[in-house]
């Protein structure tokens, strides 16, 4: 029921009085994910005659090289298409900022692997304290939020969107934001975490779609320099990473964005529940087509009559959704 009142909240009404779900302008997307340097498994195919890329070696496949890195992603906007060769362009990409979560420290001694004096990296997973760090470090997360949105967009209360998880809720993380947030002066705008419902790694658009394509885009990068021993270790892999992070088409968010809605459609016909498979909904006919991606398919009516569900389920505990009029 908690993901049915998620998606309605986003419910909204146009000037033309046709049902939409808000168009996430004013929100980002954080989340995390371990990239690793090698895939266990893949498929390949050869030319006759051919020979398979050169393969790199690891110490044991329970042990992959891999580093944790945290992506912020917005809505991209202000689409621009040239009418003589058609290329699109967008003002703002909705590459917010990106990072990876290492130690760096120096080699000691020689060895084998490494001269002395040889930059090391050492991944560390995401708990409460490095978290906050990396939300409100100099050039952290937040100042990189605050950048993006005051040089693109124009909203004065910015929503950042995370899962459950413990390094995201954990010692009071919310409250420790918005002390930080209220006691400099350097941010533009405001800022708010809204923390999905549980169990939807398909309402943040980082899980849903843009994780895996840019995995997929990064290992394009690695099979391209295979030979490069520059892309080689942890330090190789942040940079093929960061690389595919900046070379990441905007049109694919977009897409992303459109999946996003599609779910939302799905998650009302389900009355909240999520036994489905995501959904496509000819994202891509309707961008290029310049249908709009976050339709509404039921009536003003079957709207209602859902918040009105979900209000008298969560009476007492959540403030109630409002429910939905025309415009005079």
């Amino acid at each position: 029921m908690m993901r049915l009142r998620w998606v309605l909240s986003f419910i909204v009404i146009d000037e033309q009085n046709n049902l939409i779900f808000d168009e996430m302008f004013d929100r980002v997307f954080i989340d995390e994910k371990w990239f690793q340097l090698e895939m266990l498994k893949r498929k390949l195919k050869l030319f006759p005659d051919s020979q398979p890329e050169q393969f790199r070696h690891i110490t044991h496949k329970s042990h992959p090289t891999q580093v944790m890195s945290t992506a912020a992603v917005a809505r991209p906007r202000n689409l621009t298409v040239d009418q003589t060769s058609n290329n699109r362009s967008w003002e703002f990409n909705g590459l917010v900022g990106f990072m990876h979560h290492v130690n760096e420290s120096v080699a000691q001694r020689n060895s084998v692997n490494r001269s002395a004096g040889t930059p090391q990296f050492v991944p560390y997973n995401i708990n409460t304290e490095n978290f906050y760090e990396a939300l409100t470090m100099e050039d952290g997360l937040l100042d990189a939020i605050d950048s993006s949105f005051s040089a693109y967009c124009d909203p004065t209360a910015i929503k950042i969107q995370l899962d459950n998880a413990p390094g995201h809720t954990g010692q009071g993380m919310e409250g420790k934001v918005h002390t930080y947030i209220a006691s400099t002066d350097k941010f533009t705008n405001d800022y708010h975490l809204h923390y999905q419902p549980p169990n939807s790694p398909d309402f943040n658009i980082n899980d849903l779609t843009f994780f895996r394509s840019l995995d997929q885009q990064a290992n394009k990068l690695k099979s391209q320099a295979a030979n490069d021993q520059r892309y080689h270790g942890i330090a190789g892999l942040m940079e093929v990473v960061s690389l595919a992070f900046e070379e990441y088409n905007p049109d694919k968010i977009e897409a992303g964005f459109g999946t996003l809605f599609a779910v939302f459609r799905k998650v009302l016909d389900h009355r909240g529940g999520n036994n489905f498979r995501n959904p496509h909904d000819h994202v891509r006919d309707n961008m290029n087509s310049g249908n709009k991606l976050n339709f509404v398919h039921i009536t003003l009516i079957e709207a209602n009559a859902l918040i009105e569900l979900v209000n008298n389920f969560f009476a007492g505990e959540l403030p109630n959704i409002p429910l939905l009029t025309y415009h005079e």
